[in-house]
């Protein structure tokens, strides 16, 4: 026998938009991890807050929002990636699973906090010039392109410094949270 939810309607939209507000960051962080474009990420996440709320009512309440929310943000980031092929150099599938699967892993964790005072920590470790590409990739919104053109470098040599200072800053970040925090 299957059960059928009935929510009060306006319960409901108290109940999503409590739930979004409070995981909001998460699942931004979530896209953003797989489409690092700010403009294209911020596209999906309207999307995929549309496609939530349209699908709310197949919400199970005593499951994790944050791995549902994921779920959908997947779907509609596959569907990004479907149908805006570019000339772009592109992830391995696997690794863009490993990524999936990691940022997920992490992001229902609710440690956000102590994660971000870490990665403040460990940006302050940088070389200036590294935490000046972070700064213009992240706080000013300079795509990998624009970026490269600004260094004068190849985009696959921007691509392998910019995953070399991510995987500094993921290392130290690692260091910096006890293991339970992981």
């Amino acid at each position: 026998m299957q059960l059928i939810r009935c929510r009060n309607s306006s319960m409901e939209k108290r109940e999503f938009i409590e739930l979004l507000t409070k995981n909001y960051c998460r699942i931004n962080s979530f896209i953003f991890c797989m489409v690092p474009n700010e403009t294209d990420s911020e596209d999906i996440m309207q999307e995929t807050t549309a496609l939530m709320w349209e699908k709310f009512d197949q919400y199970k309440p005593e499951t994790n929002f944050v791995a549902w929310a994921l779920t959908v943000a997947k779907f509609k980031i596959l569907s990004y990636q479907r149908d805006k092929k570019r000339n772009r150099i592109q992830l391995d599938e696997h690794v863009s699973e490993m990524i999936e699967a990691t940022s997920k892993a992490r992001l229902t964790n609710d440690n956000t906090a102590e994660k971000i005072i870490a990665l403040k920590k460990c940006i302050q470790k940088l070389s200036r010039k590294e935490r000046n590409i972070i700064l213009l990739k992240y706080s000013n919104g300079l795509s990998s392109d624009k970026l490269a053109d600004r260094e004068g470098i190849s985009m696959p040599t921007i691509y392998r410094y910019l995953s070399r200072i991510y995987l500094n800053l993921l290392h130290c970040i690692n260091q910096n949270l006890s293991p339970k925090e992981l």
